[in-house]
């Protein structure tokens, strides 16, 4: 479709169709990450894209922590945690340097290694000792370099110097103020003169009128309100303003109210009358902790009561056993450590839930199927159920509701993914994500629903190129990064050696003295630069060219 879109024809202007590439382009890959995208251009047809799934360059990918990587490598899922995208490539987030393991991050489509010293500002990499990079709150993107001091600290976008200015915020903004002032509500405010409650603006000092150096003792917030300290009392209540009263002696704020502590207890917002001197709050009460103690928000009696702990925790007579914050009485069975439930027999002591109902049975005659919550009888001890049918684990697999006997020399494994279930040869094949290969894992892995050989450089989760390693210290051998001090400096498939003790014949690392028939294999990739595909970008720069160039020649 794209190709009749595109085909040169006289007397056409193509202005309009390259505004419809770009943004069929920014449409379907706005950035490095797939998850900003509402809809996936799939066979031609706009589709939306569901909770728990991105679009990936025309094809939808279970998130699970992924992101796409656009490029060159063309739709790449990578795994953030473990990798990084940098101009359009998956390349190892951690790396050996120096035979320590250190991580790295993309800085203006460069992979750098995080340390100390270096740092991303924006499309840069500085000197973090040497230079301050302040960012922009509004605009990430924005950012401003200074060089570095000790009085030296960004606001914002913008720098400031400690010793004679502050950083406050105005308008959603910060911004830098001179000492002694603040930012209160939308008022830049002296603070030799006003003080500043909560983003209201008053006419006292916030600063001590004989040493500036120091708060003024004498004045308070309260809520939005000021107080003086020496003759009131603040009870900041719920609302902004805050309760305001005259100091006066064995009086403390609780609730709306000011009760006398000599007679009284403060509980929960409540004033509570005292019936001894050591009277403490047990929730909206009071006891006194010589006879009495605190279960959850109820006092009980420790002569004759425990505390039962639970999702309800409450006093229960000494005698009666708890379970799960419930008394549990005679033929009754704790299940799951959390509910009292009757028992059919006296001598179950096993529980199985089915739904939301739970029942109890014996566990050395029967077994509960915890797939389909059913008691059934044991045929023997170390028996296991499926749909109903006993089986040995040893001795068969259950899978989409069958038994599944092992044949001679060989295991089976249940091969899963959401609702789909198929059995196969643990010994011949493979299960990757709910899709078989006749390959066995001691030979292949996993990437996705694919299997690739081992150490295969097809494989697109083994993110390790030549072109990911630091020169001249490391190099990349198939999968593998490694450092050309301890490992090797030459490779022989996915094994590193070193080339003037060792060679390389057949893909295998031999003493020099032994003879090879074939040229010593001395690359660590054998990949083409086309292998990585055209990048798209230059596809779109060829097209464009090629679209103005015409429109030049037929208005000649």
């Amino acid at each position: 479709m794209l190709i009749n879109m595109f085909a040169l024809k006289p007397n056409v202007h193509y202005a309009i169709y390259i505004v419809l590439v770009l943004t069929l382009m920014y449409t379907v890959a706005p950035g490095v990450a797939g998850y900003g995208i509402k809809e996936c251009y799939i066979n031609d047809t706009w589709v939306p894209v569901p909770p728990g799934k991105m679009c990936c360059q025309g094809t939808l990918e279970p998130q699970e922590d992924k992101d796409c990587c656009y490029g060159k490598d063309s739709n790449h899922v990578y795994y953030p945690r473990h990798n990084i995208c940098c101009e359009g490539r998956v390349m190892p987030r951690y790396i050996k340097d120096s035979g320590r393991r250190v991580e790295r991050t993309c800085c203006n489509n460069k992979a750098l290694v995080i340390n100390e010293t270096m740092q991303c500002c924006g499309d840069e990499v500085v000197n973090r000792h040497d230079t301050l990079c302040c960012h922009d709150e509004d605009n990430p993107g924005k950012v401003a370099t200074h060089v570095s001091g000790p009085y030296f600290s960004c606001c914002g976008i913008k720098v400031i110097d400690v010793r004679v200015q502050q950083c406050g915020w105005m308008k959603g903004k910060e911004l830098p103020v001179q000492p002694h002032h603040q930012v209160c509500g939308r008022q830049h405010i002296n603070l030799r003169t006003h003080k500043c409650c909560l983003g209201r603006v008053h006419d006292v000092p916030h600063l001590n009128p004989h040493n500036i150096g120091e708060l003024n003792p004498d004045v308070r917030c309260c809520g939005q309100t000021v107080y003086n300290t020496s003759r009131q009392e603040c009870c900041p209540g719920s609302s902004l303003v805050g309760t305001v009263v005259d100091r006066a002696e064995h009086l403390a704020c609780c609730g709306q109210g000011f009760p006398d502590t000599r007679h009284q207890l403060c509980c929960m917002g409540r004033a509570v009358t005292k019936t001894s001197p050591q009277d403490k709050c047990c929730g909206p009460q009071s006891y006194n902790p010589r006879t009495h103690s605190c279960c959850g928000n109820t006092p009980f009696n420790t002569l004759t009561h425990y505390c039962c702990s639970g999702s309800l925790s409450q006093p229960l007579r000494k005698g009666q056993d708890c379970c799960g914050g419930f008394p549990i009485v005679r033929h009754q069975l704790c299940c799951f450590g959390t509910t009292p439930v009757n028992i059919s027999s006296t001598q179950d002591d096993s529980c199985c839930r089915k739904d939301s109902t739970i029942r109890t049975y014996n566990s050395t005659l029967k077994s509960c199927n915890h797939y389909t919550g059913d008691i059934e009888t044991r045929i023997s001890p170390l028996d296991d159920t499926c749909e109903g049918t006993h089986y040995l684990p040893d001795e068969a697999v259950c899978c989409d509701g069958q038994v599944h006997h092992f044949p001679p020399g060989d295991t089976l494994g249940c091969c899963r993914w959401h609702s789909k279930q198929t059995v196969y040869s643990e010994t011949s094949q493979m299960c990757c994500k709910g899709h078989l290969h006749n390959v066995s894992s001691h030979e292949a892995e996993c990437c996705r629903t694919q299997a690739y050989k081992l150490y295969s450089g097809h494989n697109p989760c083994l993110a390790c190129t030549q072109e990911d390693v630091l020169p001249p210290h490391q190099m990349c051998c198939t999968n593998q990064t490694y450092h050309t001090w301890y490992d090797g400096d030459a490779c022989c498939g996915h094994v590193p050696y070193f080339s003037q003790e060792y060679t390389c014949c057949n893909g295998q690392v031999r003493s020099r003295q032994q003879s090879c028939e074939h040229t010593p294999t001395r690359s660590a990739q054998n990949s083409s630069p086309c292998s990585h595909g055209f990048p798209l970008m230059v596809t779109l720069m060829v097209v464009v060219r090629m679209v103005f160039m015409h429109s030049t020649h037929a208005s000649l």
